[in-house]
């Protein structure tokens, strides 16, 4: 799933269903939003790509209520190990479960009451945040339009770039609490948005309105219209198999 942006000059990217029109920008920038990207499933958004989750991070799923999600994605913050104590304590303080994505960070998993946290690497989102109850990241905008996918809330806890843009737009849309910088990050901060996060069904609910209407959108359409219009070239028919300048249409294989 792939937040697009497409521009005459440099500009904010976007999920049209995240974004709002009402955003005032720089009257030099020209904008065009693109929906999401879906890309299907973790089992066929590639051909001849299987994926199949690990024994013991379904057993752990299977024996409690749903997890929350902690992961910083590709983020590298200096203090891992910090970080790794404060999501582990927030968890205690909060009574939830927690799956924790090492990523490049370097995350580690503390050493906590059985069943209560589980240390994963590699595992597709779009596999995985379906099953959690809420979501703790960095709000990159991929993982963002992965977490707003699967209708779940999030706590946004960004770093830098775009990444409050994003925290902030999941707050704004009432799929999760106000997000918390990762520099600001403590236990006790952490385990009030998770309580806030889980405790009702406001977020819950406003994210799986918003997870419908993604699926919804045709990401692909408006960024064929919006080339076509800056191109000054005729946009193609639904349908229409798009060729290279060479006239190969890609379905041979060299």
């Amino acid at each position: 799933m792939l937040p697009c942006k497409v521009a005459e000059s440099p500009g904010p990217s976007g999920m049209a269903a995240s974004v709002s029109s009402s955003v005032a920008w720089p009257a030099r920038i020209t904008r065009h939003s693109s929906p999401a990207w879906l890309i299907g499933s973790a089992a066929e958004s590639w051909p001849g790509r299987t994926w199949t989750p690990p024994p013991e991070l379904e057993a752990f799923l299977a024996a409690g209520p749903p997890p929350a999600f902690a992961g910083l994605g590709s983020m590298t913050p200096e203090n891992a190990a910090r970080l790794s104590g404060v999501i582990a304590e927030a968890a205690r303080q909060a009574g939830t479960r927690v799956v924790i994505q090492a990523g490049r960070a370097g995350l580690t998993q503390h050493e906590d009451p059985p069943g209560q946290s589980i240390l994963i690497g590699h595992v597709p989102h779009d596999w995985l945040f379906p099953r959690m109850a809420a979501l703790v990241h960095h709000a990159g905008a991929g993982t963002t339009a992965a977490g707003l996918r699967a209708g779940v809330p999030a706590i946004g806890v960004p770093m830098i770039g775009d990444q409050p843009f994003w925290a902030a737009r999941l707050a704004a849309l009432g799929t999760g609490p106000r997000p918390i910088a990762l520099r600001r990050l403590t236990a006790s901060a952490l385990a009030a948005a998770l309580r806030d996060a889980t405790g009702g069904s406001s977020y819950l609910d406003r994210a799986r309105a918003l997870a419908t209407r993604i699926a919804g959108e045709d990401g692909a359409r408006p960024v064929i219209e919006a080339l076509s219009r800056l191109s000054g070239r005729p946009r193609p028919e639904p349908g229409t198999r798009l060729s290279r300048p060479d006239g190969n249409d890609g379905s041979a294989r060299r």
